[in-house]
């Protein structure tokens, strides 16, 4: 199959390759290299790039809705707008990629490499992002509802005005993670480290699921506040808690005990 003269195989070599606009439904390019293509309005809905070498290629507004990516290396591509529903993307390599206002709904990104990745406003509802680096990513206002982000690693990620309601982030890494206005209910939390971060304190953060770690970290935080000028009420629940105010050492060896 030729397109603008190119050959369309697995294996093909197709660097600095125009191919804007063009019908690929379900062409198979494993292992292709496509370096620096340009892709702009590309159809390659349920085409198999498995293992393609995407670096630096332009597929901005393209559609690979149900498209096979798996391994596939996209470091530095531009994916502005794309649409990634249902594509599988399983140990793909996003590292810094530009995935702004894409639509990733029902996407397969479990173990994949999104660090530095730029999702601002992406739709990720449904996406299974378990296992995956999203270490410094930027997901702010992106839409994470019913999300599997168990085991991810989001240290140090923009997840401001972002929507990971009913998201299950068991066991996942929240270091230093920025969380304003972050909506969080119902979202699972079991497990999670949350060292560092801002958590939102509004009606965003109810109905999280926590576990016990997680509570004595609140109570640590509270019984070390200095309730001087409270009222006599409110000293009175704090006092409640000091049995409690110890369990967060059991956690954190250098939390000092009072």
């Amino acid at each position: 199959m030729k397109v603008n003269g190119y050959e369309i195989k697995p294996d093909a070599v197709l660097i600095d390759a125009v191919l804007k606009f063009a019908d690929l439904t379900g062409v198979n390019l494993k292992g292709a290299n496509l370096k620096g293509a340009n892709l702009i309005y590309t159809d390659l809905t349920n085409a198999d790039l498995t293992g393609a070498d995407l670096t630096r290629v332009n597929l901005t507004r393209v559609n690979l809705t149900g498209a096979i990516l798996r391994g596939a290396n996209l470091k530095g591509a531009v994916l502005k707008d794309t649409i990634l529903n249902y594509t599988d993307l399983k140990n793909a390599n996003l590292e810094g990629v530009n995935l702004r206002g894409a639509n990733l709904e029902n996407a397969n990104l479990k173990s994949t490499s999104l660090r530095s990745a730029n999702l601002k406003y992406a739709s990720l509802k449904n996406t299974d992002l378990k296992n995956a680096d999203l270490t410094y990513a930027n997901l702010r206002g992106a839409d994470l509802r019913d999300a599997n982000l168990r085991c991810s690693v989001l240290e140090d990620a923009d997840l401001r005005s972002t929507n990971i309601r009913y998201a299950d982030l068991e066991d996942a890494n929240l270091r230093g993670t920025v969380l304003n206005y972050t909506d969080l209910r119902g979202a699972d939390l079991t497990g999670a480290d949350l060292d560092f971060s801002c958590l939102p304190l509004w009606c965003g953060s109810f109905n999280m699921k926590v576990d016990n770690k997680f509570i004595s970290q609140l109570i640590c935080h509270i019984t070390r506040l200095d309730t001087e000028d409270c009222d006599k009420r409110t000293k009175e629940i704090i006092s409640k808690l000091d049995e409690y105010k110890n369990d967060f050492c059991n956690y954190r060896s250098d939390i000092e005990k009072i």
